[in-house]
């Protein structure tokens, strides 16, 4: 899969993970759970040192 694609997937459930906590939708938990989620993520498919 493109890399640019899987970048802009992240960056939207980012995003809607962001919005859904400001209207309160869920709680910290799962708003801290999902940006953890992600960062790990990035940074084993996305690591840069080979």
């Amino acid at each position: 899969m493109n890399r640019k694609i899987i970048a802009i997937a992240l960056i939207s459930v980012l995003v809607a993970n962001l919005v859904l906590f400001a209207f309160r939708i869920t709680n910290t938990m799962i708003f801290w759970a999902v940006i953890i989620a992600v960062a790990l993520f990035t940074y084993f498919r996305f690591n840069k040192k080979k």
